[in-house]
């Protein structure tokens, strides 16, 4: 009996919890995309409030943001 694979895309954030498997690319582009997007957002208030190691944070998650949209040409 021959089955069909599935291709399916892990994303794991490195800076939280969040996992998800997502069925296409495009899919784990734009919603894994969104939550780095959230984590730079967070990063941002936090140098607001003055914490000085954020401009660091912000920098680790813009680098993994490119990586993951330069990934889909790899």
């Amino acid at each position: 009996m021959r089955t069909q694979l599935e291709r399916v895309y892990l994303a794991a954030c490195p800076f939280c919890d969040y996992r998800e498997l997502f069925s296409s690319d495009v899919a784990m582009l734009a919603v894994y995309g969104a939550h780095l997007i959230d984590h730079e957002d967070e990063a941002l208030d936090e140098r607001r409030a003055g914490r000085t190691e954020t401009a660091q944070r912000m920098e680790r998650i813009a680098r993994h943001l490119q990586r993951l949209n330069t990934a889909q040409f790899n």
